[in-house]
């Protein structure tokens, strides 16, 4: 399934970016300008994250992140990351973009109880990177609303059980759906 959602994405990022260039620069779109710094909100999987876009330059933007997930009875993660992005085309609403990230994610599980002994499970610390491609359609001067399609790289610690792949590397594709409001 990941796969597919990965391959639709591709495309379209692709028609989109042609349909792009072909459109008609008009004086409102050449006077378009990205705003300095935004907070953005995303959706991944069941998962939620902030992070703060900041325009580095005229076509690209630095994006540290923080996220968050708690399961009840089973563990705590943390994750802190950062990732560049590289706009591909700068006078339109429509902003298709590139980019690279890496992301720690710190996991504290869950106590546990086996035969009515408490057993204490050791926090573990998973690394990753990916490479994205992107879409943010600016609504509004200041806001916009996003979807990225990635390619994901994670070195899971000896104790992780994340893909069930314990001290391995896991590959996956992902995608994530944001909004962003911009200061």
């Amino acid at each position: 399934m990941n796969v597919r959602i990965f391959i639709s994405m591709i495309c379209l990022v692709f028609v989109l970016h042609q349909t792009t260039f072909a459109q008609e620069s008009n004086k409102q779109q050449n006077d378009l300008k990205r705003p300095g710094i935004g907070l953005m909100a995303s959706f991944q999987g069941g998962q939620y994250g902030i992070a703060l876009p900041i325009n580095a330059g005229s076509s690209v933007a630095v994006v540290p992140a923080l996220s968050f997930k708690y399961v009840e009875n089973a563990s705590t993660e943390i994750g802190f990351g950062a990732a560049m992005r590289y706009y591909l085309r700068m006078n339109v609403n429509l902003l298709p973009y590139t980019g690279i990230g890496a992301q720690v994610i710190m996991t504290d599980p869950a106590e546990t109880t086996y035969m009515g002994v408490k057993q204490e499970n050791e926090s573990y610390i998973d690394f990753g990177a990916n490479a994205f491609l992107g879409l943010e359609y600016f609504l509004a001067d200041k806001f916009s609303v996003g979807v990225e399609a990635q390619l994901n790289f994670v070195k899971s610690a000896d104790d992780s059980n994340r893909y069930g792949n314990p001290g391995g590397l896991n590959i996956n594709t992902a995608s994530r759906l944001c909004a962003t409001i911009y200061f």
